[in-house]
């Protein structure tokens, strides 16, 4: 009987050690992946009086590290990088013999650095609030231009601009909630504010222009993450 339960403690012991061994060997790295749809407002144009509104969608990816674990989770930084890809409303202006539409497409690439804290208050569950700050690498933007006569509805111009983005800085917050489905995989969902500076420079044979524009960002994720 005592052969049997020393024999039966020294296993346990074995389970909980492999066990506690696995749990550390944990580096303390999460990859996220996530996409979903992204609005963007306040955008501002030349000679028009309205602002450009966006909508769209955005997939994004980050590596976030544990500095050092307490009872309630770990401080975490980490590097990401996200793109975009909206599409604005149209804005119109008029005179007493011609209407003017404009829109644009805009398209960026961002490289994102993220400081923050993951909250660990239940099992499986996993809070991340995070700062971003960021920098678009690329930008590329496709305006339409039209003018047309009222008198007659025939257009008068249709203006080919090129557009080139400078500039291009982001910050703003995040808030992730996921849960482990399998061990080490997490589902869940995120949500992004992010202020946006930039300018846009406008040029076509005729004239150029500039604007300095700041804009608000609006995004919500499914996101999908590991553990390792």
């Amino acid at each position: 009987m005592k052969r049997n339960a020393l024999i039966s403690l020294a296993g346990s012991l074995v389970v909980a050690n492999f066990a506690f061994a696995q749990e550390n060997s944990k580096i303390g790295l999460d990859v996220l992946a996530g996409a979903g749809y992204t609005h963007y407002n306040g955008v501002k144009v030349s000679d028009f009086k309205d602002d450009l509104n966006y909508n769209g969608f955005n997939v994004n990816a980050s590596a976030l590290y544990s500095v050092y674990k307490t009872e309630i989770g770990s401080p975490v930084v980490g590097l990401g990088i996200n793109y975009n890809q909206i599409y604005s409303n149209t804005i119109e202006d008029s005179d007493d013999f011609s209407s003017t539409s404009y829109k644009q497409n805009f398209k960026t690439l961002a490289l994102m650095g993220n400081l923050g804290y993951k909250f660990t208050l239940a099992p499986k569950f996993a809070i991340f609030a995070l700062a971003n700050l960021g920098y678009g690498v690329y930008n590329d933007v496709d305006p339409t231009f039209t003018q047309k006569s009222k008198l007659t509805g025939a257009v008068l111009s249709d203006k080919a601009y090129d557009v080139t983005v400078k500039d291009h800085f982001i910050y703003g917050v995040s808030l992730v909630g996921t849960y482990e489905v399998v061990e080490n995989f997490s589902l869940g969902l995120g949500a992004t504010y992010n202020r946006h500076q930039a300018k846009f420079e406008y040029k076509n044979k005729a004239e150029s222009s500039s604007d300095n524009s700041s804009f608000n960002e609006f995004s919500t994720n499914l996101i999908a993450s590991y553990s390792f």
